[in-house]
């Protein structure tokens, strides 16, 4: 019969979750694939963004996907073998996963921002908000398209979602996760406040559309 987390089960998952996120795969699959560092190109950042604008669509959607399951993967593992009646392994490794992510070990403690691993973390604890971040992720970029924004604004929604919803122990996990994430954005934060963040999908003037 599951029992109720102790410290153990939170030390546990917070171990796995940590090792499963800090796999720096935007690192490996440009080093093993691409013969590059991506820690030397663009904003030097290995998570998928940086890898879309500077390696391409197949190598960064392979980071994206890579980077987003092993939250997932972390979460469902606490489920299937932490015996516990409460969520606390569950979100204690997804925790893990995220932090994995930003401060990996491989890589000087310097990762990813985190957003990924984030929606991959809410797939495993709750796919309909999982669902409604990629929602408001895809309005605020083909709105706005930039994409720190929507990577802010969905997480910040989501959040409020959670209270709404009155899943507390999702909401405490998601504030938490949001600030950092904030954090971690704060150089993008001051671009757009400047009007200098580089945005997607760039419409193409008149006078480049005749070269």
């Amino acid at each position: 019969m599951p029992e109720p987390a102790d410290i153990s089960h939170i030390i546990l998952s917070l171990t796995f979750g940590y090792a499963l996120g800090s796999l720096p795969f935007g690192w490996l699959i440009t080093k093993f694939i691409m013969r590059k560092d991506i820690r030397d190109s663009g904003s030097g950042n290995p998570g998928a963004t940086n890898v879309f604008r500077t390696e391409g669509k197949i190598p960064g959607a392979l980071t994206l996907l890579c980077d987003t399951l092993k939250a997932t993967v972390a979460v469902f593992i606490a489920y299937l073998f932490i015996p516990a009646t409460s969520e606390l392994p569950a979100l204690i490794a997804a925790s893990g996963a995220i932090l994995g992510h930003i401060f990996p070990i491989w890589l000087k403690f310097k990762g990813g921002k985190g957003v990924a691993t984030f929606l991959g973390a809410l797939l495993g604890l709750s796919w309909p908000a999982a669902t409604f971040f990629i929602i408001i992720w895809v309005h605020c970029i083909f709105f706005v398209r930039i994409s720190s924004f929507s990577s802010l604004t969905a997480t910040l929604v989501t959040t409020v979602l959670f209270y709404g919803m009155g899943r507390i122990d999702y909401a405490i996990f998601s504030t938490l996760i949001t600030i950092l994430i904030w954090i971690m954005h704060h150089q993008n934060i001051r671009n757009m406040i400047e009007d200098k963040e580089t945005r997607i999908f760039r419409k193409i003037s008149k006078t480049e559309n005749r070269k």
